[in-house]
């Protein structure tokens, strides 16, 4: 069973003062830089660097950008690039945290197309910042795999998109014993009342409670 455990606050520049209080100890955490209707999200995972106790988030893993379609086209090559210099200062800021980042969350870009923007985000990262693809195409290398099958080579699983708290997670983690980084995700942790509220970004209220903390610790054994 892997013992790397994290959870996913994709929605975490929203309710930073509840991460910092509630954060599991040794876990890592998920984070979000550009979605419409939120402020960038590269705030929330500096804030967990400066405010919580050294070794406390000692992980990160670090979406650039979100579309709703997830579409990725050339365009968005460069905008990634630039979240990509928002993650390069924060690794330079906490040498000791391992960072690592996903130009496209949940993309649908060809193996080619993903390439050239890790190439040119590389560019601007660090070489310890491990580049992640997040997406229907499973490029050599880390991969990111969201509520689906093991897969080949080192990869990270996230439940972002599926309630863990509706799920037997013991499960979940045997079945990925193999992944590098396990995510835990619940609706509110997007700021949704659940999985099928379709509120816009700019409007949602649900956000995580400590309760909500508690019981994720409980369901990944901690």
């Amino acid at each position: 069973m892997t013992t790397n455990n994290c959870l996913d606050y994709i929605g975490g520049v929203k309710y930073i003062p509840t991460i910092i209080q509630c954060h599991p100890s040794g876990y890592g955490g998920g984070f979000l830089c550009k979605a419409s209707g939120w402020p960038n999200g590269i705030q929330a995972a500096r804030a967990c660097q400066e405010d919580i106790s050294p070794g406390r988030m000692p992980f990160e893993r670090i979406h650039g950008l979100w579309r709703d379609d997830h579409h990725f086209t050339k365009k968005q090559i460069s905008p990634a690039c630039k979240q990509a210099e928002k993650v390069a200062l924060l690794a330079e800021d906490f040498p000791k945290t391992d960072f690592w980042y996903s130009p496209w969350l949940e993309h649908d870009a060809d193996l080619k197309l993903f390439r050239q923007c890790a190439k040119e985000c590389k560019t601007v990262l660090p070489k310890r910042v491990k580049i992640v693809s997040c997406g229907l195409v499973r490029p050599r290398g880390i991969d990111e795999v969201h509520h689906s099958s093991p897969v080949k080579g080192k990869y990270i699983f996230s439940f972002d998109g599926m309630n863990m708290f509706d799920q037997d997670v013991s499960d979940w983690m045997d079945m990925h014993w193999r992944a590098k980084y396990f995510f835990g995700w619940w609706p509110q942790l997007n700021g949704r009342k659940h999985i099928y509220d379709t509120t816009p970004r700019q409007d949602r209220t649900h956000w995580p409670t400590p309760k909500q903390f508690n019981k994720a610790k409980k369901l990944m054994g901690y």
